[in-house]
């Protein structure tokens, strides 16, 4: 029977419908809250390419709903007010600080939910110690790797690292009960902190398809599935495209790419040739993923558990990832894990000679 109230708050719009995987998750919690208490208070944020579903989003049964939108001026003007705070948390903090107090004064809460870190800092942190927040990737780790790159996102990221140094540990040592979604992230984060509990909720819910058969499968197909509007994703087909997929195909013409998912920039798109497909946003991936020959996730930067590999793992397709890619997921007969790109290669050779003898027996 559901009692009670409580206030959600999410960084990113929570949809199962949203093609990101990070939305999903957030999507399924939301349902999860919906069903278990009687009112729902509901804060979350969307920008360009959410805001298509924001109809999703006000549809939960149960709950009181406002949504932020974030864009370009709304970020800077957050950066004047906040200059110390990490871009993410500025901007939700300038939108919606105001909105979330008067909902705690107007309301008693039996639980106040923060997905997303970069959402903490519109409460306030005096009650931070009564906040249950689940983490989905340390921003400290995600910029420092960003920070590497020598591009203007490197410098970006050297800049945000500096912010999130100054406010992520504190956040984190500070919070009344921390969930994350890896062994390896609750490391990470104790690293910080210092020793802690914190719980571990693996991902659930995520896209999986079934019934995989070698005569519908196509071997020469290669499939990176994630949201384009994501720079690690892209960068990663980028990165395949110019040094992986021409050896490949010194060895195997036949083999080609189909990166999917919504938001591919049009520069991006230019910058590859004939034997890639960009499919953008497509309402479900059953085709691709019950068709292609192996999976990729050839990422170089991002933190967190890779939803995209789960996904490929799942729904059983062979998969050559980066330990980026693979992180926090644990060791599988179907993952292949290298950092180096001539084993990349000859692994993804390998498993598409498997694939085409599967498919001709």
């Amino acid at each position: 029977m559901k009692s009670g109230r409580a206030l959600f708050i999410s960084a990113y719009l929570p949809s199962t419908n949203v093609p990101a995987a990070g939305n999903r998750l957030s999507g399924s919690a939301l349902e999860d809250y919906a069903s278990r208490f009687e009112t729902v208070d509901v804060v979350s944020f969307c920008n360009a390419t959410t805001r298509d579903f924001e109809r999703d989003f006000k549809d939960y049964p149960n709950t009181h709903s406002t949504l932020f939108n974030i864009t370009k001026s709304r970020r800077l003007g957050a950066m004047l007010r906040h200059p110390l705070l990490p871009s993410g948390v500025a901007v939700r903090r300038y939108l919606a600080a105001s909105h979330v107090r008067d909902l705690l004064a107007r309301h008693q809460y039996d639980e106040i939910f923060v997905d997303f870190i970069q959402a903490l800092g519109i409460v306030d942190d005096t009650l931070w110690p009564k906040v249950h927040l689940r983490l989905h990737d340390v921003m400290l780790q995600l910029y420092r790797r960003q920070g590497k790159e020598l591009s203007p996102a490197g410098l970006i990221g050297r800049v945000e690292t500096a912010r999130c140094a100054g406010w992520e540990p504190d956040a984190l040592r500070r919070v009344g009960r921390l969930s994350c979604l890896t062994e390896k992230d609750a490391d990470i984060i104790r690293g910080f902190t210092g020793p802690r509990q914190i719980d571990i909720a693996p991902p659930s819910g995520f896209f999986v398809v079934k019934g995989r058969v070698p005569a519908g499968i196509d071997p020469h197909m290669i499939l990176f599935w994630g949201n384009m509007s994501r720079k690690e994703n892209v960068d990663a087909v980028l990165h395949f495209t110019r040094n992986l997929l021409p050896a490949i195909r010194a060895e195997i013409p036949e083999a080609r790419l189909v990166a999917a998912g919504a938001n591919p920039p049009q520069s991006a798109m230019e910058a590859t040739g004939g034997d890639v497909t960009w499919t953008g946003f497509v309402d479900t991936p059953d085709e691709l993923f019950l068709s292609c020959g192996i999976g990729v996730a050839p990422l170089l930067s991002g933190a967190g558990v890779k939803i995209k590999v789960l996904e490929f793992l799942h729904s059983g397709i062979p998969t050559v990832a980066t330990t980026v890619g693979a992180e926090g997921i644990p060791a599988d007969p179907l993952l292949h894990v290298h950092d180096d790109d001539a084993s990349f290669i000859r692994t993804c050779i390998s498993l598409i000679r498997e694939a085409e003898r599967t498919s001709r027996a």
